[in-house]
């Protein structure tokens, strides 16, 4: 709990322009401040609460520390996206394949005990309010992912009305980061206004107003940066017209 106070006030404190400009630098690592965090938070804990007394307390507080640590470490080295993903499947496995196991084996005990309190005898069953808890967890849950399933399964292509001037041709990119301008992008650091004056949709539009000058070429770039192919092509619903020609440019973001 001290770790998080005194993260998010220093969070608020780097990210205020009215403070010196080296604390925004410095909370753009992260890790040193976790870990500035995590020193002083431990400190609080061991003048509010003392020194621990037993073996087990000195492994929790060793444990937690650890485990703080190498959360600093994984992000110091760009490391830390791969094992939280990995780490959040190995729970949802152990989640669904632990509820299925527990549903399956405590079915039979569940009802010979069902079976018993109707020949009379009340004998009390603690796992029987875990097993209807679970089962009722389960018949929820299980449609609720199919329909999660088959609805990013589906894309969604917006259907849009025709463009009324015949003079202008429209051209949408969509994508993701790479159609936006990354990296092709030159920024003013004092404003942080970003010109797109090399990214791929600007180049192509500034080649076809080469080669068609009886045209006007308008480009609506909607790419955002971090969606996947589905995402994109669902940008287009943000037009108010039907674009004459669709530039796609995405791959990169399809394992999230």
């Amino acid at each position: 709990m001290c770790t998080a106070v005194l993260t998010f006030v220093m969070a608020h404190i780097a990210t205020t322009h009215s403070y010196p400009q080296f604390l925004e630098t410095f909370f753009q690592e992260w890790y040193l401040c976790m870990l500035l965090a995590q020193v002083v938070s431990m400190a609080i804990v061991l003048l509010a609460c003392g020194r621990p007394t037993t073996k087990g307390q000195w492994l929790a507080v060793v444990a937690m520390n650890l485990f703080l640590l190498s959360l600093y470490a994984l992000h110091s080295f760009g490391e830390l996206e791969a094992p939280s993903f990995l780490f959040l499947q190995i729970l949802l496995w152990i989640t669904v394949i632990g509820c299925w196991t527990f549903a399956v084996v405590g079915a039979p005990i569940v009802m010979y005990w069902v079976w018993r309190r109707s020949r009379g005898v009340r004998s009390p069953l603690p796992l029987a309010k875990w097993w209807f808890g679970c089962l009722i967890l389960l018949l929820a849950a299980e449609p609720v992912a199919f329909v999660i399933k088959s609805s990013r399964e589906r894309v969604n292509i917006p259907v849009l009305p025709v463009a009324s001037s015949q003079d202008e041709f429209h051209i949408a990119a969509i994508g993701e980061s790479s159609m936006a301008g990354w990296p092709y992008v030159t920024c003013d650091d004092d404003k942080h206004v970003v010109e797109k004056r090399f990214s791929i949709p600007a180049v192509y539009a500034w080649r076809l107003r080469q080669i068609y000058r009886e045209k006007k070429i308008v480009m609506h770039n909607i790419a955002v940066p971090g969606l996947s192919l589905k995402l994109a092509i669902e940008q287009l619903g943000e037009l108010q017209h039907r674009p004459d020609l669709v530039l796609l440019y995405a791959g990169h973001n399809e394992f999230y």
